[in-house]
């Protein structure tokens, strides 16, 4: 089974449908958007922020033991949703927040190129991507000072 279908079968299909409508009204608010503001300088689309929208699916991923966010599903959605709305790779440059993107994930990397494909394809191919970027992480922290449970900083 595909990343995606194990997605939409441990987060559940009504999950993925809400997050890909989410994705669909970053589309709509991105076509919206003028390519030019009154002084004829070019302007860049920035996304919503939409993890308030999306409590409800973070639950659902974490107790499914999906560890992606559906933030990242929605910008990957986005992505390949806008290349296919957008008339020219300039226009979904700067629909899409630039075409040179500074993430670190690629898997959020749509190229203009890639349009010659078919979209479920495409989306396809970029959650694999978010499955391969999966790994476990480990956070170090230097610790400076420590305070007792009883406040004295020097027990």
């Amino acid at each position: 089974m595909s990343f995606l279908g194990t997605i939409k079968a441990r987060g559940g299909n009504d999950a993925f449908l809400h997050i890909e409508e989410e994705a669909e009204k970053e589309v709509a608010l991105a076509m919206q958007m003028p390519l030019q503001d009154k002084y004829y300088q070019d302007k860049y689309y920035t996304p919503r922020f939409v993890a308030g929208e999306l409590l409800k699916e973070f639950e659902l991923f974490e107790s499914a033991g999906l560890k992606i966010s559906p933030t990242d599903l929605v910008k990957i959605l986005f992505k390949c949703k806008l290349q296919f709305a957008s008339q020219t790779e300039k226009e979904f440059g700067q629909r899409g927040g630039g075409l040179f993107p500074m993430l670190s994930d690629s898997a959020a990397v749509v190229r203009w190129s890639e349009r010659a494909g078919d979209i479920n394809a495409i989306i396809e191919r970029h959650v694999n991507q978010l499955e391969a970027g999966i790994a476990e992480r480990i956070l170090l922290a230097h610790v400076s000072s420590f305070t007792a449970l009883s406040g004295d900083p020097h027990p």
